[in-house]
């Protein structure tokens, strides 16, 4: 009897020891710090944490320190390829350019004093308008970008006009490129404001700001210098017409 105990347990200890042989071995943990550029990285670490791998995010780092097999460690990294993405754009077209030209009309007859890429503008002011000559006084430049359908734009840029003490607000709420050639941007509810302070005063012994202006869609082929109206800030003879060109930057 006590021989075939021996027996048993000889023929056990080395089974044991063959099936630790033909066993494969675990893999082996390894480490791996992934960079996160554009998401939020916490927000990442709950989209890529699958079962069986340490994952530890680091807000101040931008980092993310994975922990596991090879095979899910790789995993894990493709995954975090595809979602660090930069946010998809809402541009909805090319950018532009937009320059506006303050440009006063005057009553007294005397030289035009406007810069030569103004001088077709000139003579239509002249064949539209019966003031006798013509200035710039200010120009002014934004660059805008159409948003995205249904948003707002609402970009606009204030300042005062030279040699008076009057303060304009020139913007517009929406813009859109379209195609064709020459391409044009069309402008809605763009506006010219001019705010004059008055000798007058109110109850409160403030002075009384006087608000004139123009309001409206237009619509500026690139390349072309349009005339978009004329506004009576002075009170005078005199007028401040609004000038409008465009210019797509790609």
């Amino acid at each position: 009897m006590r021989i075939r105990r021996v027996l048993w347990t000889t023929f056990a200890l080395a089974a044991l020891a063959f099936a630790q042989e033909k066993a494969p071995d675990a893999p082996k943990e390894i480490p791996k710090i992934i960079p996160v550029h554009y998401v939020d990285v916490r927000r990442l670490q709950n989209l890529v944490n699958i079962p069986g791998v340490n994952v530890k995010a680091d807000d101040t780092m931008r980092v993310l320190v994975v922990t596991g097999s090879p095979d899910a460690v790789a995993t894990i990294e493709e995954l975090v390829k595809k979602l660090d993405v930069p946010p998809t754009s809402e541009i909805t077209g090319p950018n532009f350019e937009l320059t506006g030209y303050l440009v006063s009309g005057g009553a007294q007859s005397r030289s035009d004093e406007l810069p030569a890429d103004l001088a077709g503008v000139a003579k239509q002011l002249h064949s539209l308008f019966p003031y006798k000559s013509y200035r710039l006084m200010d120009t002014l430049v934004m660059r805008g970008t159409p948003p995205r359908p249904g948003n707002r734009s609402d970009s606009s840029t204030s300042g005062m006009l030279p040699g008076t003490n009057s303060l304009y607000n020139f913007g517009y709420a929406f813009a859109s490129v379209s195609g064709g050639s020459p391409q044009s941007v069309r402008f809605g509810d763009m506006h010219l404001n001019i705010t004059t302070p008055t000798s007058e005063r109110d109850k409160d012994g403030n002075f009384v700001h006087r608000t004139v202006g123009l309001r409206s869609d237009v619509d500026i082929p690139e390349g072309r210098k349009v005339v978009v109206g004329k506004s009576n800030f002075t009170g005078s003879d005199d007028a401040l017409i609004l000038v409008l060109s465009v210019k797509i930057v790609e």
